[in-house]
């Protein structure tokens, strides 16, 4: 319940801020948070499609699976949401006028686009890694992170945009805090996975129990032992 309050409250406090700089200001946010909806369709589809083969791996202990569909989905948000990012914010203007018949509105948006949808590639890997963290059987985890994106990453850097440049230091703000989100999910998920899957001197995944490392070293024995047989 904690995790599904949070984006909530988040949204209520941003609103509060950027209401601090007029009705226009508001008008330009809210047309920019239906476009970040709209661009993550990708990323919304990995978080759905992406825990249970990673739930398949955990069961069976295969780390080394998880980092190789991690590294491979990380690898696809960065591309496609960059690319993605880049293309709409040279299309900035026309767009604006697409979506806005007001002018004030849309040269509000105009500032917001550039900066908000590119950085929604960083805003991608921590929505994946809380995704994964809640697969991986990491709840508090997940938990953390959400609460560290939100009002440790986003918040503080969106109201020191806003007292700094106005509109246009919101959205440097907002860029600034997905960067920063994305970072620190990437190393807490690094950070949570440690040596887990990494490949030991004869090829066995490292695990958490014992039994693993066991394995390995009685098969060192076998080698040595073969080694000085007849």
């Amino acid at each position: 319940m904690l995790s599904q309050m949070m984006p909530a409250v988040s949204a209520m406090l941003v609103t509060a801020i950027v209401a601090t700089l007029g009705q226009t200001q508001v008008a330009a946010w809210g047309i920019a948070c239906r476009l970040e909806t709209f661009s993550l369709i990708v990323v919304l589809a990995l978080t759905m499609s992406l825990p249970p083969w990673l739930g398949r791996c955990y069961g069976a202990g295969r780390w080394q699976e998880v980092r190789r569909l991690m590294n491979l989905v990380a690898r696809i948000v960065i591309i496609w949401q960059l690319v993605l990012g880049v293309v709409v914010a040279l299309l900035a203007v026309p767009l604006s006028r697409l979506l806005v018949g007001n002018e004030e509105v849309g040269a509000a948006l105009v500032l917001l686009i550039p900066w908000m949808l590119p950085s929604y590639a960083f805003l991608g890997i921590c929505m994946l890694v809380v995704s994964a963290a809640n697969a991986l059987g990491w709840p508090l985890r997940a938990t953390l992170l959400s609460f560290l994106r939100l009002f440790v990453c986003f918040l503080p850097a969106v109201w020191l945009g806003a007292e700094l440049d106005g509109l246009r230091g919101v959205a440097i703000g907002a860029a600034i805090g997905n960067l920063l989100a994305g970072i620190v999910a990437w190393r807490l998920y690094r950070q949570a996975i440690g040596g887990l899957g990494k490949p030991c001197s004869h090829g066995v995944e490292q695990h958490e129990d014992s039994c693993a490392r066991k394995r390995c070293r009685r098969r060192d024995q076998c080698l040595l032992s073969g080694a000085s047989g007849p």
